[in-house]
């Protein structure tokens, strides 16, 4: 009931080659592309593979159909990895030296099956917006349109959801199912490629392995406000306004504080509010919709980065980069506004360095840097004009734009509404909303959600930016990213939900941990005693509230679920009718998220956005009559018990009529019932 709709052998092995197909395209890349180092090239090469994967699947299918866009696009891969191998000498085969490495894949399958069996038991952060979109994605709806309103595009990264998608296309695996393996691989990667990157710039298995646990643990300290007096923290309390899953937690911060996180879809015992985070939360909670593919795709980009590029580097490069526009654009828009800081920067210390020198070396280093800035400046351009190109949220803000000064008229759409000016300044959660700058209470509060990341903050700014003269340009621009990250939800609000734009500041607190923990470690090993003691006390406030909520994800996997919105004889309709009803057919349902994610089709003219239901929708489900749910575009009506049991005997009657095709009626166990019924003819 969890695994495979059809119980095909064949379709999750050819789901597997296709993997093997572009993993072998990665690695090839990695190795003879980029030269990495022999221990660094298998899994390096894995997430290279995975991003390009998801990058060439998504091109081809706004043209082809999915299957073939995704046999295409893993093709692609392998053949610019043989052309990379082509242009060194041909070389094809795997190295003894990268042989060494199997260590790093046995850990990954074993991480890859422990974090599967804990998402199995978890349907926490929005299965309900993640599995519908999976499914019409795999029944080929690439770029996405929006699964409750049709009619509108989608602005969203749907990076995860479309490789989830391959799974459930190509491999028969349920949308639930998928979208866990999907996040699994996301976080082992994230975790491994963290290893690399700490073990590249400490030279210390120790070190990658205490930033690894960093990458999977490390998050803000909210637990540390149980040791304000009480009195003071139910002042502060009293003027914070709760917002999202813990307003339905509790009364008040200092209530829920002692109180479990009442979060939809969570394991057999809660996890607790004052280990709950709405800024920083740790790598093991990226159980949304793109998992830790964003985390993942940092490290690589930090492994892959050179001071000169080829053209073959700069394209791949650029491609790579692109990815974030599908998965994270709050980290995409501040790392390519980063670069161009740091390009200006480069640019104005060269000009510096050209005065001071004298002689025949001005020009070579005056080429030097004219070069370096041509590069930069046109990786940045390139992967923007592509992230443009590509759909998701950036390519639907600038068909808006287009739309609006071409023709003077609103471009619809769903997913993005705009910013505006946040006064006064304020630090925001995703829990607890607006803190005030101003208010040291609330401050200290802010500080809490955010952990003890921002006191090397500055430090670890200054010296990314020293890195510019250094040519790692990279470092310096995600140096640059994370200040202006966490510098703008202070002072711009998100109209359309504004706790989403909390996921820039936690993605700027984590660049910082990630830039930020060499340094400490190199402080460790030449510091004084009271320096190695409070670094240490550090590490443990920073990797506490993780391990917390860890153990908690631990319980979950001796319960495991489907969703929270689908029970077993959903499934057995599902295995059935997946992506066979008639194309472009929309379903009824008053869970409207469940017959979507079942089927694989839309659900009409359903929400204005995410949370907002039209009313003409309201007034269908109220009183659904077959002829008027046909003249709305619907094709089929999808019943459950309850919702069938509460219309009156004259609704019943009306589902008699000739018109009404029973499509299929199951019985599950003598008690549920679910019934499909065709109404499109009786318009």
């Amino acid at each position: 009931m969890y695994w495979s709709r059809t119980g095909s052998e064949l379709a999750a092995l050819s789901w597997l080659v296709l993997c093997l197909i572009w993993w072998v395209g990665g690695w090839l890349i990695c190795a003879h592309a980029f030269r990495l180092h022999s221990r660094e090239r298998i899994l390096a090469g894995l997430g290279t593979g995975m991003l390009l994967f998801i990058s060439f699947s998504n091109l081809f299918a706004h043209f082809i159909g999915l299957p073939v866009a995704l046999w295409v696009g893993g093709s692609l891969v392998l053949v610019v990895g043989l052309i990379a191998s082509w242009r060194v000498g041909g070389r094809i085969y795997l190295e003894r030296a990268d042989l060494r490495a199997w260590p790093q894949v046995l850990v990954l399958a074993v991480l890859l099956v422990l974090f599967v069996l804990i998402n199995r038991g978890l349907a926490i952060f929005d299965d309900y917006h993640n599995l519908p979109l999976i499914s019409t994605i795999a029944a080929g709806d690439v770029p996405p349109h929006f699964y409750l309103n049709t009619a509108n595009r989608m602005a969203y990264h749907y990076g995860l959801h479309l490789f989830s998608a391959s799974m459930v296309r190509l491999g028969d695996l349920f949308p639930w199912s998928a979208f866990d393996v999907g996040k699994a691989i996301s976080l082992a990667l994230a975790a491994l490629l963290g290893w690399q990157w700490f073990r590249r710039k400490t030279r210390s298995n120790i070190a990658a392995l205490l930033g690894a646990g960093l990458v999977l643990f490390a998050g803000g300290s909210r637990w540390l406000l149980v040791f304000i007096p009480t009195g003071g923290l139910e002042r502060v309390s009293s003027a914070i306004q709760l917002q999202g899953s813990s307003a339905y937690s509790g009364s008040s911060l200092y209530t829920n504080l002692s109180l479990p996180w009442l979060i939809e879809g969570a394991g057999p015992i809660p996890f607790p509010f004052a280990f709950a985070n709405g800024i920083f939360t740790p790598g093991i909670m990226a159980l949304g919709g793109s998992g830790a593919l964003p985390l993942a795709t940092i490290f690589l980009l930090l492994l892959l980065a050179r001071r000169d590029w080829k053209w073959g580097t700069f394209l791949i490069y650029s491609l790579l980069l692109a990815t974030l526009g599908l998965t994270a654009e709050y980290l995409f828009a501040p790392i390519v506004a980063g670069l161009f800081l740091v390009i200006g920067i480069g640019w104005i210390s060269s000009w510096l360095s050209r005065r001071k020198l004298q002689g025949s070396s001005s020009p070579l280093v005056k080429q030097k840097y004219l070069r370096r800035t041509a590069e930069w400046a046109g990786l940045a351009i390139l992967s923007t004009v592509l992230v443009f190109l590509s759909g998701g949220l950036f390519t639907e803000a600038f068909r808006r734009l287009v739309g609006v000064l071409a023709a003077n008229t609103e471009v619809t759409g769903s997913g993005f509404i705009g910013f505006a000016l946040r006064m006064p300044p304020a630090l925001v959660s995703a829990h607890l909303g607006e803190l005030s700058l101003l208010d040291p209470l609330q401050l200290l509060v802010g500080l809490a959600e955010i952990g003890i990341v921002i006191f090397i903050a500055p430090w670890v700014t200054w010296w990314s930016l020293t890195q510019i003269r250094r040519g790692n340009w990279m470092i310096a621009a995600l140096g640059a990213a994370a200040l202006m990250g966490f510098l703008l939800p202070m002072v711009l609000e998100y109209t359309g939900r504004d706790r989403d734009i909390t996921h820039m500041s936690g993605a700027a607190v984590f660049l910082w941990l990630i830039l930020g923990f060499p340094l400490a470690w190199f402080a460790v090993r030449r510091g004084r005693l009271w320096v190695r003691i409070l670094l240490g006390i550090s590490y443990f406030i920073l990797v506490f509230d993780g391990l917390v909520l860890f153990a908690f994800q631990i319980l979950a996997i001796q319960r495991p679920q489907l969703t929270t919105f689908v029970l077993e004889p959903d499934v057995q309709l599902s295995r059935t009718f997946w992506n066979r009803l008639d194309e472009g057919a929309q379903v009824l349902d008053n869970l409207p998220h469940r017959a979507i994610t079942l089927f694989g089709r839309g659900g009409g003219q359903a929400y204005r956005d995410f949370f907002m239901p039209l009313e003409a929708w309201e007034d269908l489900i109220a009183n659904p009559d077959p002829a008027q749910i046909a003249r709305s575009g619907y094709s089929y009506v999808y019943f459950d018990s309850e919702w069938w049991t509460k219309l009156t005997r004259e609704q019943r009657q009306l589902y008699k009529q000739p018109c009404v095709r029973p499509v299929e009626v199951f019985v599950y166990e003598g008690i549920d019932t679910r019934r499909l019924l065709d109404v499109s003819q009786c318009k």
